[in-house]
């Protein structure tokens, strides 16, 4: 049984990157416009990655009453920072905000995050562009083990636009990497343990605290859990996936959280933003 570590796969992508990076002069924005804790947890561990291979990170956190010109305002702001070669929008966004007119506002290759619908275009028709990182470090975290998704049976558990959905497509593509049969399970799936029982690869991004368990799964078989959940433990607060890892020695492989998917996100999310600023350099 193997665990899949993210930490050696992180290591690996900003060795790749980190040269690119003017340490004290590049910047990134980082929008945080939610109370939702997760979230919080999430942007605290990107300010301090953007921060630790020397780019000044930006974050923004509006209080509950924050108005849509003032978040449109900042956007525009770091749209027009040509030391700004990344933004983030954190999810969920307080309800009186427009999310998808705030994503839109955003320069396409600023948009680290691949959610512009000009970025997922380009995902559906096997382009180049920026990707959403989570699905991606899913793919590359199975890659740097040497698991091959072609032929595979693949479960995911979530559709949501940049994880489960944009997961399916790259599990679609061409090649190792790809060719997968693919069934996306949600919310409204009836009996969703059936489908997962029969799974070759899990991969989890239901979003809530051990929904699953390590034995609801079949022998031999892979889950990623892609699961971010904050939840109280004896007191005090710690991160934990969406599969509770009971009994894993019948498992071929897991990823652990915190630890796993990620950990490798953040280097995709440095590696998205890189690539931003090298299209920059390049094209003037």
């Amino acid at each position: 049984m193997i665990i899949l570590e993210g930490k050696p796969v992180k290591e690996k992508i900003i060795s790749e990157v980190k040269d690119y990076i003017d340490e004290g002069k590049d910047k990134v924005g980082i929008l945080l416009a939610t109370d939702n804790r997760s979230a919080a947890v999430y942007a605290k561990s990107q300010v301090k990655m953007f921060t630790k291979y020397g780019i000044e990170a930006d974050l923004c956190n509006p209080d509950g009453n924050a108005k849509q010109e003032e978040i449109l305002a900042k956007i525009e702001k770091w749209n027009n920072d040509e030391n700004l070669y990344g933004i983030m929008l954190l999810s969920p966004m307080y309800r009186q905000l427009n999310r998808n007119k705030i994503v839109e506002s955003l320069r396409p290759d600023k948009d680290i995050e691949g959610i512009k619908a000009i970025n997922l275009g380009k995902l559906m028709l096997n382009e180049k562009g920026l990707f959403p990182p989570t699905a991606v470090a899913s793919v590359e975290i199975l890659k740097h083990y040497g698991i091959e998704t072609e032929g595979k049976n693949c479960v995911i558990v979530g559709r949501s636009v940049i994880v489960g959905k944009s997961l399916a497509v790259l599990l679609l593509r061409y090649g190792k990497m790809g060719n997968a049969t693919i069934t996306v399970c949600h919310s409204k799936t009836v009996d969703i343990v059936n489908y997962v029982k029969r799974a070759d690869i899990i991969f989890s991004a239901i979003g809530r605290a051990g929904y699953f368990k390590a034995s609801d799964f079949k022998r031999g078989a892979i889950y990623v859990d892609i699961g971010i959940n904050v939840v109280e433990e004896n007191g005090k607060r710690v991160i934990v996936g969406d599969v509770e890892p009971d009994e894993v020695e019948h498992l071929y492989a897991y990823t652990p959280v915190p630890g796993g998917v990620g950990t490798v996100t953040n280097a995709i999310l440095l590696r998205n933003y890189v690539e931003s600023k090298r299209r920059k350099d390049i094209n003037g």
